[in-house]
């Protein structure tokens, strides 16, 4: 399992993991004692990696309390930060190992697992394999025309659906780049996106009415970007039509999707 922002450091764990054969869980970083507790109770997690700190909130000391009460705790490994008792990222990567070769995978085996929203109860955790990613990052690449070299700014939460595939499975698939903000600013968004030249972004809502205003006030159009997705929440015709007709290269275009898809 691993609880990080929008960092490079779970990419890094996300691929690394795979190539193991080992399945994946990526948890919000918005969620607190009570649903952590859950999750790493229900998918029997064998290690957790989490911010010393993020955002003022102290989530060694969350995941301490966390671990305390559970029968089987799984290994912390602290990602930026003093790692307190526990092991430093830092240092496991340190570490070195006779060379192994890399197991032969079942594409039908759990990749990842994907925690729901909980709102019709518990959050109950989705599993995806090898195949079910590969199916739909092919329908990306067909419907959006994605090309290798396209880059994508990702604001998104990695630990979600809509951030995780754009970070960690078009880059691995495709060959694309994703530029990660670990913080939503819509003025530096823009900024990063001229000076990286990005051609790609998916993000809900407030993610392209933020875009559009820092976009008119810094007086561009993002000539490279050709598709900003959106979904997630709620979203008005009305703004499609704007966005469009503002970012006038590029595609806009709402979707609907869920953890499931």
């Amino acid at each position: 399992s691993f609880m990080l922002p929008n960092w490079h450091e779970a990419a890094v764990v996300y691929l690394a993991a795979t190539m193991a054969g080992i399945a994946v869980n990526p948890i919000l970083p918005s969620l607190r004692d009570r649903e952590l507790s859950f999750i790493l109770d229900d998918v029997g997690s064998r290690m957790i990696l989490v911010p010393s700190e993020f955002r003022q909130h102290d989530y060694l000391a969350m995941v301490d309390r966390v671990t305390a009460e559970m029968d089987s705790p799984p290994e912390v490994v602290v990602v930026r930060g003093a790692p307190g008792d526990h092991t430093a990222y830092g240092a496991l990567l340190e570490q070195t190992q006779d060379a192994k070769e890399m197991p032969t995978l079942d594409s039908a085996a759990v990749r990842m697992i994907l925690y729901t929203s909980g709102t019709t109860g518990r959050p109950k955790g989705v599993l995806h394999s090898h195949d079910s990613i590969h199916a739909l990052i092919c329908q990306l690449r067909d419907h959006w025309l994605i090309d290798p070299g396209d880059r994508f700014l990702v604001p998104s939460p990695i630990a979600h659906i809509g951030g995780s595939i754009y970070a960690f499975e078009c880059p691995l698939l495709l060959g694309t780049t994703a530029v990660l903000m670990d913080r939503w600013d819509p003025d530096e968004a823009v900024a990063i996106m001229a000076s990286q030249r990005c051609t790609h972004m998916a993000g809900a809502t407030p993610f392209l009415e933020g875009l559009l205003a820092a976009a008119e006030r810094a007086d561009t159009r993002l000539p490279d970007l050709k598709v900003f997705i959106c979904g997630g929440a709620s979203v008005s015709p009305s703004l499609i039509r704007r966005a469009a007709a503002y970012f006038h290269r590029a595609v806009v275009t709402r979707v609907y999707g869920s953890t499931e898809v």
